[in-house]
């Protein structure tokens, strides 16, 4: 997933931006996001780093996150760790839970663990919409528990909806 590293301090930069991501979208590498949330008309920056994986081509996780429609969404999210570190990440994920289960827009979440002595982790989460999504995962509250995964977490985050496909499924 994504862990914080670095203290909020204020920026000089205009009222007028509301969220500002640097992302390199490649589709294996670590990189350093700046986050900038408007508090009270000051704007605060946090550097998060975060090893991450993308699912494929196209956009990536948080480019995703800017995407509207109001229909339901799913988040899946393949998390490898070291076996050694797979209950530190079952805790810390069990708190991300306790957090995102009483924001506006959650349906549910279930983690998956991989079989044997697996370090692998696919965690489903579902969501009214992408915008609800965004503002749970912009939370400080959620933020700051980011610091806590593993250090040898990656993530591979990907925003789904459901496809109507006659005869097979329905949306």
């Amino acid at each position: 997933m994504v862990s914080s590293r670095g203290q909020d301090r204020s920026s000089g930069v205009s009222d007028s931006i509301v969220n500002i991501l640097s992302i390199v979208n490649v589709p294996s590498c670590k990189i350093v996001l700046k986050l900038f949330t408007i508090k009270q008309q000051h704007t605060w920056e946090n550097e998060i780093m975060i090893t991450i994986e993308e699912m494929g081509r196209g956009p990536t996780f948080f480019e995703q996150m800017e995407t509207k429609g109001g229909r339901p969404v799913s988040v899946i999210n393949k998390i490898s760790v070291t076996p050694e570190e797979a209950d530190d990440l079952v805790r810390h994920w069990t708190t991300d839970f306790e957090i995102m289960r009483q924001q506006p827009g959650y349906i549910s979440m279930q983690l998956y663990g991989g079989i044997g002595e697996s370090g692998v982790f696919l965690n489903c989460s579902v969501w009214e919409s992408v915008e609800d999504l965004k503002r749970a995962f912009e939370r400080s509250e959620f933020q700051a528990t980011l610091q806590d995964y593993p250090p040898s977490a990656v993530a591979s985050p990907h925003i789904f909806e459901k496809m109507a496909i006659p005869g097979c499924c329905v949306a």
